[in-house]
């Protein structure tokens, strides 16, 4: 696993904050279809957004 300075951590948190989610999570949870599409995600991006469908029961 790569260590992140301090600076690198708030770099990636404050970039975080503008994104849309890359990727969303709906109710069926992780899928191996969405296991597909995120490891293809960061294949192409370093930083990535997931976004968790509300779960109601």
């Amino acid at each position: 696993m790569v260590s992140l300075t301090n600076a690198q951590i708030r770099e990636f948190k404050a970039r975080g904050q503008l994104m849309k989610p890359t990727l969303k999570v709906g109710k069926e949870g992780l899928t191996p279809q969405f296991i597909a599409a995120l490891d293809d995600a960061l294949k192409h991006n370093e930083l990535l957004k997931v976004k968790f469908a509300e779960l109601k029961d």
